[in-house]
């Protein structure tokens, strides 16, 4: 083989194909790979070649030989797909997406692109999974799709996606009204309509100030930040436990039992990133017995009377959000920066045990202490932040309950709009279609 003639032979059909000389490039590149079959490059620029002049089946032919020969080239097995796409085999475009996608999980685009031939297929399903994994790795694409910097017909495909998964939302919020007003006949839905049908859109202008609940919020419910104790019938209930609870905690830090950071550091945004820096740190830690929703049978066999409050307090089911109770503990020096909760439907409880003095929580403008043994209440979608400037450690008992300003209509709604959205977005957690927690998407165009 005359290595001399097999460059010459690239190089002139390179420089044909940028004189847009298709047929002189062409025959080039296929003397090429008559020398030399194993020549990437040539077969790839002739592929396109060939795609460019007409002659799709030929160019999937070349594009099917690179992508078999190197299985791991995610542009190559992209260009298959499209060409696979304009022949109408949609079944093996998409494959190709799809193993395009698992090669670069963080590459947006493709999310979008295998969506879109899906709907072009009449995969209704599938597209709307690829369009949700987007939105997913692109949580701004309503904003990207107004951006003019952004190519049109990427935009264009965003709008399609965005679309399409308003339609799902739109199902949601349908179902959940019917299942109130079958549940609760007559029930005023004029403050749950709204915020089911704005979750995650909150504008800013209808909460207070300083209130910027991030996923969820009811509105039309009094803006206050602290809750009066005569507001919740259960609290002596659960204050007459209190010495029970002491005892527990303290056998908990005898058998040094394994609390763990609040905010796990496994790379995971935080709702608030003003608490970024807390992430994966001891300096605020926990020991919980239910968290977003799930229960520890260990943890609560270990502390049964803690564990009981479920059965007096009015704990939110909000699917991956509630029930919270958990023991929280602040080391000396430590700081929970101001920050806001994610709803206004649920408060946040908290019952002191070891309380050392120059320990406190501000939530709104108004600076509260901790009493060993007693209860206070806060919507957290207020802004709020907590500190311990003494030299020993701080901890209480936090637990949730249902927002009381709720009518039994509007918490039943939560629950279902909630069971209805998670039911929806359970399916993409641990998506081996999606890449590792931590990783930066990408859009690229």
């Amino acid at each position: 083989m005359n290595d001399f003639t097999v460059r010459t032979l690239f190089e002139n059909g390179c420089l044909a194909q940028e004189r847009n000389d298709m047929p002189r490039s062409i025959a080039r590149f296929r003397e090429v790979l008559e020398m030399e079959p194993s020549h990437r490059d040539a077969r790839y620029r002739l592929a396109l070649l060939l795609f460019q002049s007409g002659h799709p089946d030929q160019s999937a032919k070349e594009l099917g030989i690179l992508v078999t020969g190197s299985p791991g080239n995610v542009e190559f097995r992209i260009r298959y797909g499209q060409v696979l796409s304009s022949l109408g085999r949609f079944e093996e475009a998409g494959e190709q997406l799809l193993e395009a996608i698992r090669l670069d999980p963080a590459n947006i685009v493709l999310h979008l692109n295998h969506g879109m031939l899906c709907l072009e297929a009449g995969n209704r399903d599938l597209a709307l999974s690829s369009f949700q994994r987007a939105k997913i790795l692109a949580p701004l694409m309503g904003s990207y799709a107004k951006d003019a910097r952004v190519p049109v017909p990427l935009r264009k495909s965003m709008e399609v996606a965005l679309d399409r998964l308003n339609q799902i939302r739109h199902d949601f919020i349908e179902s959940t009204l019917d299942s109130v007003v079958s549940e609760y006949p007559g029930a005023d839905l004029s403050r749950l309509k709204p915020a089911i049908e704005n979750i995650g859109r909150l504008n800013q202008g209808d909460a207070e100030k300083n209130q910027h609940p991030a996923l969820f919020y009811m509105p039309g419910l009094p803006a206050r930040g602290w809750y009066d104790r005569v507001m919740f019938p259960w609290i002596d209930a659960a204050e007459a436990l209190y010495p029970a609870i002491q005892s527990e905690l303290d056998a908990l830090l005898r058998s040094d039992t394994a609390f763990s950071p609040y905010l796990p550091g496994d790379g995971a945004r935080t709702w608030d990133e003003s608490l970024a820096t807390l992430r994966g740190s001891m300096e605020w830690n926990a020991f919980h017995l239910y968290r977003k929703g799930k229960r520890f049978p260990a943890n609560c066999e270990q502390c049964p009377t803690t564990a009981s409050l479920t059965e007096i307090v009015p704990f939110p089911h909000i699917r991956q959000n509630s029930p919270e109770l958990f023991f929280s503990r602040l080391r000396p020096g430590t700081h929970i920066k101001p920050h806001f909760g994610i709803l206004n439907v649920r408060l946040t409880v908290h019952m002191g045990l070891k309380i050392p003095r120059e320990c406190g929580i501000r939530v709104g403008e108004e600076t509260r202490c901790w009493e060993p043994g007693k209860v206070f209440a806060f919507d957290d979608s207020f802004n709020h932040e907590a500190w311990n400037r003494s030299g020993e450690e701080r901890i209480v008992l936090i637990f949730e309950v249902w927002n009381p300003d709720l009518s039994d209509a509007e918490r039943f709604g939560v629950e279902q709009f909630f069971e209805r959205r998670r039911a929806w977005l359970d399916r993409f957690d641990d998506d081996p279609m999606l890449p590792p927690a931590g990783t930066q998407p990408r859009l690229e165009w």
